[in-house]
């Protein structure tokens, strides 16, 4: 009985004192360096899936993704056919269809492509509440903005 009161009070001890991990920092995450960057905010939490990589990252799923990933410099080819975490991200930010900023906006996850915590690429998708919207986007799209009331206006 002695014992397990030792144990209670060490886990007391490290539940109370020891370490914490907090999200709010974008450097703690896998992807923080994707991230600040391209000067991203994301919000609430993330959810991270195992997945395959064909080997061949071609057709509408891979090879539509590995073609925006390319044009922000980021290659998924020498991890084909390997495991790899994808990672979703909710942002702030909200992709503007149109050329009139304000206007039809939609909400956005971000997307980080990870082998262990190494960041490989990431790209980026619409959502609405009835699931995602197809569409595909590289993170440096020029439709990517934070909404008129983050920007102080």
């Amino acid at each position: 009985m002695k014992m397990s009161g030792v144990v209670s009070m060490f886990l007391a001890v490290i539940f109370l004192f020891g370490p914490s991990y907090s999200f709010s920092s974008a450097s703690q995450l896998v992807g923080s360096d994707i991230i600040q960057k391209y000067d991203l905010h994301i919000k609430g939490t993330s959810s991270t899936e195992e997945v395959l990589l064909p080997h061949e990252l071609t057709g509408p799923n891979w090879g539509l993704k590995q073609s925006v990933l390319k044009r922000t410099g980021f290659e998924l080819s020498p991890y084909a056919g390997q495991r790899v975490l994808l990672i979703r991200y909710d942002l702030v930010e909200k992709y503007y269809q149109t050329t009139n900023f304000g206007t039809e906006s939609y909400d956005l996850s971000l997307w980080v492509v990870a082998k262990g915590h190494k960041a490989l690429g990431a790209f980026v998708t619409c959502r609405w509440p009835h699931g995602l919207i197809p569409g595909v986007f590289a993170v440096n799209d020029s439709s990517i903005k934070l909404p008129l009331g983050e920007l102080g206006f």
